[in-house]
């Protein structure tokens, strides 16, 4: 809208000036020019018109609003000069509906300069007059594009990078562990390239597990480093060229009959106490028991009652009983008699009756002048003979029952000397049974029962060798070595060696339908389909597992010949199968 300025008296002036010259006044009429050139000095200058120059229609007055200005756009402006309303730009940056000014244009896109862009491009992106922006960030793991309020965005994706592959927006070299990008090169998280991550351990405490350049590699420890498992019964296990080797198993007998000798997995030899009967090798002790360990027995008495001996005990002979000095005094308990001294190892009477009749078992006495030997009763006594013990009077004298010099060792021999009792005299190198059912050829080695490990050898080629079980002697099959493993003829697979002489054709989806034939044979049907046949390696025949007897021969099968005789096989078939087919038709 046209508003009239400060000077009134002008404005009015010039409004009446306007009004003639739009009606038609003369040109001519000086006081009109005046008043138009006056009015044209008053008026601002006419710029660059934006949208365009086209001249309003003149009013009686002019207006310059909307109706005399149909361009107006928010980004332009109408002004009156000299009956005509004229366009002209608003500043750029000016705000407009929904956008911003630029060169007299309202842009609800993006600005680039000069220049006002839609703003959906992936590098001209924006909305409402902004600054254009760049959408594309250089980041190959990121999918950028350009929203539809002018925003941008960068959505992670999985594609390949340099190499490596995008995990959650970025370049991942290394390995993927499942939740994050690790560097790869550790033995528990090894790879390169962007890939899933893998663990180098092998379960072999002979080998070391090394992740190098994303791949796993297993060099063996040094030899004689140990390799021993929880079982102490089974021997030392050390390593040998990246396998671990059985040791020597441990021989656990003490040499004493009162421990029972055992092997624990955990703490290895035991020796439990028993109290079993034994011998303690001591003459002086009867009853032998064992006890904490220890063969022990209760001391004898060796007490004869006699006193012209002097008693004691020897080891090895038992009791012995001593003669006194002869003419040592003692009393022969005779009342007949006035004086007595020992003689010979015997009481006797040295004056008056002497009744003394040498022998212990009797009493002897006196009464009237006359001597009496009653009997003395089962008293301990020693009839001299050091192969006896536990001696006592009897009716028949002073005997006693035959030593026993076993001294339950195997590797002696036990015998009684007339002079000096029982001996034990060692038998080397004699058999003996030292109660370990893992060991064989036990002889004896001194006093001692020894024998030799016993030896589980592999049960064939696809097995490690076996331990001894302590307890009942017998061997374990051993160890399936790995899959793959090379054994006779072809390589062992769980335990047995699978023959690869006839490779087959591939497997069938079960063992009644062969896959298609892969260069197979009869076994694995022809180069076509298979009908019931077991070529493949998913669907192995059980019949065909082929084992190896480590002790005696290995079958094997034939060698595939060139063709022939197959094709001969196959044209006597059709043959017999035409002829067959005659002698069932019907007769007409």
């Amino acid at each position: 809208m046209w508003k009239a300025s400060k000077h009134g008296w002008l404005a009015a002036l010039t409004a009446l000036v306007l009004t003639s010259a739009c009606a038609g006044a003369d040109p001519a009429d000086e006081a009109a020019d005046e008043a138009a050139d006056e009015a044209a000095d008053w008026a601002p200058s006419d710029p660059e018109a934006v949208a365009s120059q086209a001249e309003a229609i003149c009013q009686d007055p002019p207006l310059c609003d909307d109706l005399d200005c149909p361009l107006l756009n928010g980004c332009n402006e109408c002004y009156l000069q000299v009956c005509a309303c004229k366009y002209r730009s608003l500043p750029d940056g000016t705000s407009c509906s929904s956008g911003s000014c630029l060169s007299g244009s309202c842009c609800t896109g993006c600005i680039s300069g000069a220049t006002c862009n839609a703003g959906t491009a992936l590098n001209a992106c924006g909305k409402s007059g902004n600054a254009c922006q760049n959408c594309d960030d250089g980041n190959p793991c990121t999918t950028d594009s350009c929203n539809s309020n002018g925003t941008c965005s960068h959505t992670p994706n999985s594609n390949s990078c340099s190499g490596g592959k995008c995990y959650n927006g970025s370049c991942c070299t290394g390995c993927w562990n499942g939740s994050s990008c690790v560097s790869g090169g550790s033995a528990s998280a090894c790879g390169s390239g962007g890939g899933a991550c893998s663990s180098c351990a092998d379960s072999n405490p002979c080998t070391q597990d090394v992740c190098s350049s994303g791949s796993c590699s297993y060099p063996a420890v040094t030899n004689g480093t140990s390799c021993a498992d929880s079982n102490q019964c089974n021997g030392t296990e050390t390593c040998q060229g990246g396998a671990c080797t059985a040791g020597s198993v441990p021989n656990c007998d003490d040499g004493n009959v009162c421990t029972d000798d055992a092997c624990s997995p955990s703490t290895g030899c035991t020796h439990t106490a028993n109290s079993a009967a034994c011998n303690d090798g001591n003459g002086c002790t009867t009853g032998d028991k064992c006890s904490g360990g220890t063969c022990q027995g209760t001391a004898i008495s060796c007490d004869d009652s006699n006193p012209c001996t002097d008693d004691s005990c020897s080891a090895g002979a038992g009791c012995v009983h001593t003669a006194k000095t002869d003419g040592t005094g003692c009393d022969d308990m005779n009342t007949c008699s006035s004086a007595s001294a020992c003689m010979g190892g015997q009481c006797v009477a040295t004056a008056g009756l002497n009744c003394n009749d040498g022998d212990v078992c009797t009493t002897d006495g006196c009464s009237g002048g006359n001597c009496s030997h009653g009997s003395a009763g089962s008293i301990p006594c020693d009839d001299g003979d050091p192969c006896t013990e536990h001696d006592t009077c009897g009716g028949s004298g002073c005997a006693g029952t035959a030593r026993n010099c076993d001294d339950n060792n195997p590797c002696t021999v036990d015998t009684c000397d007339a002079t000096d009792g029982c001996k034990h005299t060692v038998d080397d190198g004699a058999s003996c049974n030292d109660g370990d059912p893992c060991t064989t050829a036990d002889k004896c080695v001194g006093v001692t029962c020894k024998g030799e490990a016993v030896t589980c050898p592999a049960v064939d080629e696809c097995h490690e060798a076996g331990t001894c079980d302590s307890g009942s002697g017998t061997c374990d099959p051993g160890t399936p070595l790995a899959d793959d493993t090379p054994c006779t003829g072809g390589k062992c697979v769980g335990g047995s060696c699978i023959s690869d002489e006839w490779p087959g054709g591939a497997g069938g989806g079960s063992n009644t339908s062969g896959g298609t034939g892969s260069g197979g044979d009869v076994s694995g049907g022809t180069s076509n389909a298979g009908s019931a046949g077991f070529g493949g390696t998913t669907n192995a025949d059980p019949s065909a597992v082929y084992e190896r007897n480590p002790g005696g021969c290995a079958c094997r099968a034939a060698e595939r010949s060139s063709g022939a005789p197959f094709g001969a096989l196959a044209g006597l078939g059709l043959a017999l199968g035409l002829t067959l087919r005659r002698r069932r038709r019907p007769t007409v």
